[in-house]
């Protein structure tokens, strides 16, 4: 499709303009450039869920295809062989697998084998929302740390800014403890904390 809209593109910036069809060339043109820049082509919901998890993933800091992977193995519900993710995200092997490593050192997805077969499988963690909630936390605890050692240095040079700063430390202290509690609920099954922190 995006190469029958650039052949479109192409034709009709050759084509000489006649006085009463310019402004629709240029309407054309531009709408055809919008669909082209802003991939407003049919993606299925599935492919575009995938897609969203990678970008929150870069957002992250962590590398965009890890979540693609993370968002496949979401979608398909069952292990998947790194043949099987590469050809689907039509990324490399290697990209696969260096990513799906890292996935499973921090506990998202783990490896698995099958007797007989020489292929990896990687399937998804039990709990893996829940370690998100973790990575969160810590995250944030970090954030707080790194916020709390400017607040002493702070104090002598504006004591009310310093003041303001230690609160939002406390803020990112306090809400990284709600993501561990969170976390540890749901891991234990817990259904109640969500009511009980609305």
């Amino acid at each position: 499709m995006p190469v029958i809209a650039t052949g479109i593109l192409l034709i009709l910036v050759s084509v000489r303009p006649v006085h009463c069809f310019v402004d629709l060339r240029i309407v054309i043109v531009q709408c055809i450039l919008n669909v082209l820049m802003e991939g407003l082509w049919h993606v299925s919901a599935v492919e575009r869920f995938i897609e969203e998890m990678g970008l929150i993933s870069q957002e992250g800091g962590d590398a965009r295809i890890a979540g693609r992977i993370f968002g496949l193995l979401v979608v398909e519900g069952r292990e998947l062989s790194l043949h099987q993710i590469s050809e689907r995200l039509g990324v490399s092997r290697a990209s696969v697998s260096t990513n799906a490593r890292r996935l499973a050192q921090r506990g998202v997805v783990r490896l698995t084998a099958h007797a007989g077969d020489r292929q990896d499988y990687y399937v998804l963690n039990n709990f893996p929302n829940v370690d998100m909630l973790g990575d969160l936390a810590d995250r944030l605890i970090r954030n707080a740390r790194d916020i709390q050692a400017c607040v002493e240095p702070m104090r002598a040079e504006n004591e009310a800014a310093a003041r303001r700063v230690d609160d939002l430390s406390d803020a990112f202290e306090q809400s990284a403890q709600i993501l561990q509690d969170w976390a540890i609920a749901l891991r234990n099954g817990d259904k109640t904390f969500r009511k009980d922190h609305q």
